[in-house]
């Protein structure tokens, strides 16, 4: 290499490196704004309310007993659709569990559902339901538009204990399931 580019690289290599580049940005001192929205709505149906049925506490029994609750069941729906499609609620219940898992049915009968107008339903009696059970408990095919509530009175839940239960305190999940209902279309 020729001595002279050699001492012009060993010049100009460090002053590349040492003086910043520039790079220039202006501004043309315009903005725009505009407006993000966004809406945020009930869904059309939906469960308002759920008040599980409760129970006292008993002694060990020595036979199967049923145990009468202190709580209604209360389930509030409201449907703000309009058109023809129904809907119906489920209901499960899980194990009651202690440490260990407590075989309990539960029954519940006579529920009557309170509509706002004219409304075409039917309200099932829930017979024996145990761990990983389903049972329809509400079904309705018109009546949309309007307010529901179930009420299933505490003296028509009975809770099936079996004999000689572990003392303790045992706790189950409930669940009430809101399924819609597409209606048939010929």
């Amino acid at each position: 290499m020729k001595p002279k580019i050699k001492w012009l690289l060993l010049f100009i290599l460090p002053l590349m490196f040492v003086s910043p580049s520039k790079i220039r940005a202006s501004s043309v001192g315009e903005e725009k704004k505009s407006a993000v929205n966004v809406q945020i709505i009930e869904p059309a149906i939906y469960l308002k309310k759920v008040i599980p049925p409760t129970f006292d506490r008993y002694p060990v029994p020595e036979t199967d007993i049923e145990v009468p609750a202190k709580q209604d069941l209360v389930i509030e729906v409201v449907d703000n659709r309009s058109g023809t499609n129904g809907w119906k609620l489920d209901y499960s219940l899980s194990a009651f569990k202690n440490q260990q898992e407590y075989t309990a049915k539960l029954s519940m009968k006579d529920g009557q559902l309170t509509t706002e107008k004219t409304s075409i339903y039917q309200v099932n009696d829930i017979e024996n339901i145990s761990h990983g059970e389903t049972q329809e408990l509400v079904k309705v095919s018109q009546g949309t538009k309007q307010n529901f509530r179930l009420v299933i009175p505490k003296e028509s839940i009975k809770l099936s204990v079996p004999a000689n239960s572990p003392s303790g305190t045992y706790k189950a999940i409930q669940t009430v399931n809101l399924v819609n209902v597409v209606a048939d279309v010929d």
